[in-house]
């Protein structure tokens, strides 16, 4: 079971895509996943004390994989990043995933 777990919405080029993000936090490391566009990927990153977060992962979708590295802060509750890939660049924002059955 991971310890966090957020509802997401991405703002894209093409429209906001909807999924989740779960992960864990052992001594400033966070490892989890990211659920989106039907695929579920392993994320890895940072996070201070403070909340101030570094995350890459990657997101598959029907045309090619993306590598996607983010940065910002979870904090009061709310997840919000500022990501980055090859080609663009989108927000990441979230709530507390309530009744949480990943891991």
């Amino acid at each position: 079971m991971y310890e966090n777990a957020y509802n997401i919405l991405m703002q894209t080029p093409v429209g906001v895509k909807y999924g989740t993000i779960s992960f864990n936090v052992t001594d400033g490391k966070i490892s989890g996943e990211m659920d989106m566009l039907n695929h579920c990927e392993p994320i890895t990153g940072t996070i201070d004390e403070f909340g101030y977060c570094h995350i890459t992962g990657q997101i598959v979708t029907i045309v090619r994989n993306i590598d996607f590295k983010a940065t910002g802060r979870i904090y009061n509750g709310n997840l919000n990043l500022s990501a980055r890939g090859e080609r663009n660049a989108f927000e990441i924002t979230g709530v507390p995933l309530k009744n949480c059955t990943h891991g």
